[in-house]
């Protein structure tokens, strides 16, 4: 929506009408955002539930000090897990790696699946000929000779 049009956002007991000021890309959502403030949030929609606040430092501030004063004010009265925006991306960056990690045990079953698949199936193929080979020995062929006729036995599903 453009600067200056009416928004008209649903709350729960009265209506509620404001014009767009500006615009920030924000891509924490596809849903969209609608920035306001605290006290006017809880006046029309009676809702003092906060899921999420992300706090701008000023330019010298100290992340760690910050954070250290958050994690006292809230300790005891709210439930708030407080990042910086490195343990943050390291955080993501670790469900991010327990995700591929999931998908390479995945693979892994995968392989082995398919191992002891061909390996059966080679299994099944030796006990279906034996009777072929104890002929074939019983005539005193060499083991030469043997291992000639089973490569030319096989040598159609070798290409």
């Amino acid at each position: 929506m453009p600067c200056g049009r009416d928004r008209k956002p649903q709350c729960s007991n009265r209506r509620f009408e404001s014009a767009i000021l500006g615009i920030v890309e924000d891509y924490r959502s596809d849903k969209g955002s609608i920035f306001m403030d605290r006290t006017l949030y809880k006046r029309f929609w009676k809702d003092d539930a906060v899921d999420f606040v992300d706090v701008n430092l000023k330019p010298g501030e100290n992340a760690t000090s910050v954070k250290r004063k958050i994690d006292r004010l809230t300790t005891g009265t709210e439930h708030a897990l407080v990042y910086t925006n490195a343990e943050f991306r390291v955080w993501i960056g670790s469900l991010v790696d327990q995700f591929f990690l999931l998908n390479y045990m995945q693979l892994v079953v995968a392989v082995i699946v398919a191992i002891v698949g061909i390996a059966n199936t080679l299994i099944v193929s030796v006990l279906d000929r034996r009777r072929e080979f104890a002929i074939t020995r019983a005539v005193e062929a060499t083991v030469l000779r043997f291992a000639r006729w089973c490569c030319w036995k096989r040598s159609p599903f070798q290409l």
